[in-house]
């Protein structure tokens, strides 16, 4: 007696065809989020000329401001200036030549509001070195220049702070050269996790497949959190980091308390993403959101996978029950009738 082998389901048209309008729904609300969040999630956002004119402190000649180091020069192109707050800061960029042209315009102003209500020492400086007949350019770097020698004599670590609060903005502002690959990544990334939750239900074999996607899901999904991308979205400064993705994270990670083997996991995770994440500057208070850890997202996936392959087992014993009974009533035949002989009588 030979047994033939079990085949899986043959793809129906009708559940092929369901799944793609999942998958291409999915896809798209992916796309429109990105879209949405991608102007209001940038690491550097277009600016105004007032803004800059404050940053840098041409409008305001107090110990706040001055060119203390609030503006920046990314390249010959543009200007970039922070705006601080209390979880870190923003970056806003403004042409160069925007820059220039309306310095050349306040610029004897600015050097009537010096000489009469009085300015820093090291604006003073600079404007004193330069004379009347300068750029923009030449009059930030030479009061910032100032301003150091003059930390450097009174507290040289506020010296080095202010240099490294410089260094740190404009690596931001490189590191803002690949929005764009964060983007695909995250585009990609959320693509994908749809794919993975739908592919078990294109052809399946049986309930314990689908558990098994399912089971995986959560942690699959937290995995670049772990791995170092939009890793302050979980804290007071978030969302940030990222686009559509700190978002997300926030309503599923966040909330949680690490296990002590967790909190080892995660201190020795190499930071793989975090080339694609973007930096909020220098907080000046921050406040923790909590963090459901690699464990506790893969008992949550196992819940959610036991569930569906119970749920699968049971449908599965139903469909067997129902077919049973079809069986069972298309057997019951009626009794024959009395048979007559080949010459037509009855026996």
């Amino acid at each position: 007696m030979t047994t033939t082998p079990v085949k899986a389901r043959p793809l129906s048209v009708q559940r092929a065809i369901i799944l793609l309008v999942i998958f291409v729904s999915g896809a798209a609300a992916v796309t429109y989020g990105l879209a949405r969040l991608s102007g209001p999630m940038a690491p550097v956002k277009a600016g105004t000329m007032d803004q800059f004119w404050s940053a840098s402190g041409l409008a305001h000649t107090d110990d706040q401001g001055g060119f203390t180091g609030n503006v920046y020069q990314i390249d010959d192109d543009w200007w970039l200036y922070e705006v601080v707050h209390i979880h870190g800061s923003w970056l806003y960029r403004v042409p160069s030549d925007q820059v220039e042209k309306e310095f050349a315009q306040q610029y004897q102003t600015f050097l009537n509001q010096v000489a009469s209500s009085g300015a820093p020492p090291w604006v003073s400086e600079a404007t004193k070195a330069l004379g009347s007949q300068t750029t923009f350019t030449e009059l930030r770097y030479a009061a910032r220049d100032a301003r150091l020698r003059q930390l450097a004599q009174d507290s040289p670590s506020a010296a080095i702070h202010q240099g490294f609060r410089e260094y740190s903005a404009l690596r931001r502002a490189h590191k803002a050269r690949w929005y764009w690959a964060t983007l695909v990544f995250e585009w990609c990334f959320l693509v994908f996790l749809i794919g993975w939750l739908l592919w078990p239900w294109l052809r399946p074999s049986g309930p314990i497949r689908p558990a098994l996607y399912i089971a995986a899901a959560p942690l699959l999904f937290a995995l670049p959190y772990y791995l170092g991308y939009a890793s302050w979205s979980l804290t007071s400064a978030g969302p940030s980091g990222g686009v559509l993705y700190p978002y997300l994270a926030i309503m599923t990670l966040g909330g949680g308390e690490l296990y002590a083997i967790e909190r080892w996991m995660l201190a020795h995770a190499p930071p793989l993403l975090d080339v694609l994440s973007h930096d909020i500057g220098e907080p000046l208070a921050i406040t923790g959101r909590g963090l459901r850890g690699p464990i506790t997202m893969l008992l949550y996936g196992a819940a959610a996978g036991v569930i569906v392959a119970g749920i699968g087992v049971w449908v599965r014993w139903r469909q067997k029950q129902s077919e049973s009974k079809t069986q069972d009533g298309s057997g019951e035949t009626s009794e024959p009738g009395p048979q007559t002989s080949e010459r037509g009588f009855k026996p």
